[in-house]
């Protein structure tokens, strides 16, 4: 045994942490730092909400924004392994728990939800933002668009499920478009092979050339 145990087991139900904290009981001690938080402490969400006030502070968080970078490691190597037990592993839960008043981008955070990119719904809300921080306004601007658009902004994930292509992600999100695929910086793969396409582009620049 070690000097004090006796005293721990007897007087603080065999919890340093309590010791601890009852002896120094002027220090503004912080929960979730210890070996083992107190029991059901995650439970509470006045202590996540504390614990979340605290992780800002030491991440420099100053607005809903910032609250994107936080992943799964960034938890567990700031003393939040319980808050990630709680909501699964997922940044988006937590955010979206103690902050509905924030419209959350699903996109934006580093991992979006399992079969998130399945959805055409949630890939024309992604496009619809994307257009928006590019200064889209029109169909036709969506031919200037480059793979480094995508991966600035987010968008390694869809290009992605795309297999790379970002005229295959526009047509995906707006399928209703009569799109011509020679148009955009990177034509699909294996558009001219295709005949249909060679007579459409012939149609095309005929018109255009007035012949």
């Amino acid at each position: 045994k070690y000097p004090g145990s006796s005293m721990i087991g007897n007087h603080y139900a065999g919890s340093p942490r309590k010791a601890i904290c009852d002896i120094y009981s002027d220090y503004d001690w912080k929960p979730w730092k210890f070996v083992h938080s107190p029991p059901n402490f995650w439970k509470n969400d006045e202590n996540c909400r504390e614990y979340l006030a605290w992780l800002g502070n030491e991440l420099g968080f100053n607005d809903f924004d910032d609250w994107y970078q936080l992943d799964q490691r960034t938890l567990q190597a700031n003393y939040g392994a319980g808050m990630h037990r709680r909501f699964n592993g997922s940044p988006l839960q937590i955010m979206r728990y103690f902050y509905p008043e924030n419209d959350w981008l699903e996109f934006r955070f580093s991992m979006a939800p399992k079969g998130y990119w399945d959805s055409h719904e949630n890939l024309l809300r992604y496009m619809e933002w994307l257009g928006s921080v590019l200064g889209i306004e029109e169909m036709e601007d969506w031919y200037k668009i480059t793979r480094n658009d995508f991966v600035n902004n987010h968008g390694n994930a869809p290009l992605t499920y795309y297999k790379g292509s970002p005229s295959a992600v526009i047509d995906a999100a707006f399928p209703e478009y009569d799109w011509h695929p020679w148009r955009f910086t990177m034509s699909p793969l294996n558009t001219w092979n295709n005949r249909e396409v060679f007579v459409r582009y012939m149609d095309w620049i005929g018109n255009k050339l007035e012949y």
